[in-house]
């Protein structure tokens, strides 16, 4: 089952910098930005049609939901220039529940096949760091929105199913896992100067295909 998943990752930080111009409230080259704080995975899941002993089974598509996950955002950006600057986004790692929906959730409450599945799948987590090339439009200022665009690259692992899931199946030893992906990313934000320090609040859109295994 191939899953196109679509990821908003918001981040409201209090950061350090090294290097910052106070004077003229600026970033300026060589400036390292250090932002830390909550980061949210959001997904907008789209999955593909379910495959038995290589058939398609006709329950239909998007049939997979994903529940949301905060953790621990960090980012570092390299001030190349004063309005342009490199970003690397990594967090403590992202644990998601999966679920049906749809035309698999249907099925696992059909009550001619006795079944009574609580539509639970399994969880899985997963590492999502992410480089981006970043504009600052305003070469002095306190106020500092930005926009920018790279690559992402997402790593799963500890995937494991739900029991009622595997019970349903009646197979127990039953085991998945989900393909690691590279994808585009595109993120939005703004950074508040307050002397050597700043908040900052912001937006990431990555596009993740993976695929069940």
């Amino acid at each position: 089952m191939k899953s196109t998943r679509n990821i908003i990752v918001g981040v409201i930080a209090a950061a350090s910098l090294s290097g910052l111009s106070t004077s003229a409230m600026a970033y300026k080259a060589g400036d390292v930005i250090l932002r830390v704080g909550s980061a949210t995975v959001d997904p907008n899941p789209g999955s593909g049609y379910l495959y038995a002993n290589g058939e398609q089974v006709p329950i239909g598509d998007n049939l997979v939901d994903v529940n949301s996950n905060t953790q621990m955002g960090i980012s570092v950006t390299y001030m190349a220039t004063p309005n342009f600057g490199f970003e690397l986004l990594a967090a403590t790692p992202f644990n998601h529940e999966l679920s049906a929906k749809n035309g698999l959730a249907a099925l696992g409450q059909d009550q001619e096949l006795g079944l009574n599945w609580d539509g639970k799948i399994g969880e899985t987590t997963h590492l999502p760091p992410t480089l981006t090339l970043q504009w600052y439009p305003f070469a002095n200022s306190s106020f500092q929105p930005y926009i920018g665009g790279g690559i992402n690259f997402t790593w799963f692992y500890d995937e494991e199913l739900d029991s009622s899931f595997t019970d349903t199946l009646g197979s127990s030893d039953s085991q998945f896992s989900l393909s690691n992906s590279f994808g585009l990313a595109g993120v939005i934000g703004a950074d508040l100067l307050f002397g050597d320090f700043l908040l900052n609040v912001s937006a990431m859109y990555a596009d993740i295909n993976t695929e069940a295994l």
